[in-house]
């Protein structure tokens, strides 16, 4: 499915979205790169927005795949393709390697740090709606689910514009709830190919205004 732009999918995504408006949701933004198609739902729902920042490790066994990221906190979340096993075999062989990687990504996100406009607390016993535009990785739901575990959400929703088959499934059985409007069978194209019209505010103008709706609400 091709959209004009982020926002023109942050509206048709709200559409299918419509029991979660006014009804105390936070968005949570799982890719940076759907920003703008969160703040456009989030606009459409009067919903909340919470930003996830991380950091990513590559593997030093598979040059290419992700081994997996470092988030605010300082917690490593491993790639969930990775079992725990092959980790110990990688960390065993590469573990100077890895640890460095793991401080340097620390202090970058320290360095860069941007706040959310709400604690992570305020997540409880609300409505947590988990949101890529293109949602072809599971990664982004292992980061949110190491952010949520602390917490008590009262519900959780897996949302996309297009989703690959294999991530749609595994989000159904991770999730409570899944809301899509389609799956690509193809993962050749990058992102930007499903818009017609790039972005037209800069990543620190999303970071903005994604806490201007945030505040509006609060």
């Amino acid at each position: 499915m091709y959209f004009h732009n982020r926002q023109a999918l942050g509206d048709e995504l709200a559409q299918k979205l419509k029991n979660f408006r006014d009804n105390d949701s936070i968005i949570m933004c799982i890719d940076p790169n759907s920003l703008l198609a969160c703040i456009e739902l989030a606009a459409m729902l009067h919903a909340y927005i919470f930003i996830i920042y991380y950091e990513t490790i590559s593997d030093p066994y598979a040059l290419g795949r992700t081994l997996g990221v470092v988030i605010e906190s300082g917690e490593f979340v491993l790639n969930p393709d990775i079992s725990n096993q092959e980790y110990q075999y990688i960390y065993m062989n590469f573990s100077s390697q890895i640890d460095q990687a793991k401080r340097e990504a620390i202090s970058r996100l320290n360095k860069t740090k941007q706040e959310n406009s709400i604690e992570r607390t305020f997540i409880n016993d609300r409505n947590v709606l988990l949101t890529d535009d293109i949602f072809r990785e599971f990664m982004g739901v292992a980061i949110a689910k190491t952010l949520l575990k602390p917490l008590r959400p009262a519900h959780i929703e897996g949302v996309a514009g297009n989703i690959i088959p294999d991530t749609s499934t595994r989000l159904y059985l991770e999730t409570q709830g899944t809301t899509y409007l389609d799956v690509i069978a193809s993962n050749i194209f990058d992102d930007d190919h499903y818009f017609d019209e790039p972005d037209n505010y800069t990543a620190e103008q999303k970071i903005e205004l994604a806490k201007r709706i945030s505040d509006y609400w609060t």
